[in-house]
């Protein structure tokens, strides 16, 4: 196994994990098989579409330069924080129901902080 096949595999799978996705669910938002990801991160698989490395780095909000291990790649945000403000119930949910819709599609980790309400 070649050094960037490996990188490859390990990028994978690292930004798979992050994510708390399945090889299923990486093959369900990427359109590549479980089967081919299971090879390319155990390094059975030597040569690496850039279709399929295009597809990965969509679903996994990384760069392709990440998944090849360059240099200058940077690695996924973690983690991002977002202040919401509000003055009644209706505004909340008007704002914070798309919010969650769209992160739920994409099967981002969603978590809402919210205060008690003052009467």
């Amino acid at each position: 196994m070649g050094v960037m096949e490996s990188r490859i595999g390990a990028s994978l799978k690292a930004a798979r994990a992050r994510l708390g996705w399945s090889r299923e669910t990486l093959a369900h938002h990427s359109g590549v098989s479980w089967s081919a990801i299971a090879q390319i991160e155990s390094g059975r698989r030597k040569d690496v579409r850039l279709s399929s490395l295009s597809a990965f780095a969509r679903a996994l909000g990384v760069s392709v330069d990440y998944l090849i291990g360059s240099a200058t790649a940077t690695a996924p945000r973690l983690l991002e924080h977002r202040l919401l403000t509000y003055g009644s119930d209706e505004a909340y949910l008007a704002a914070a129901t798309p919010f969650f819709a769209e992160g739920m599609e994409r099967s981002d980790s969603l978590l809402a902080v919210t205060t008690r309400t003052r009467g």
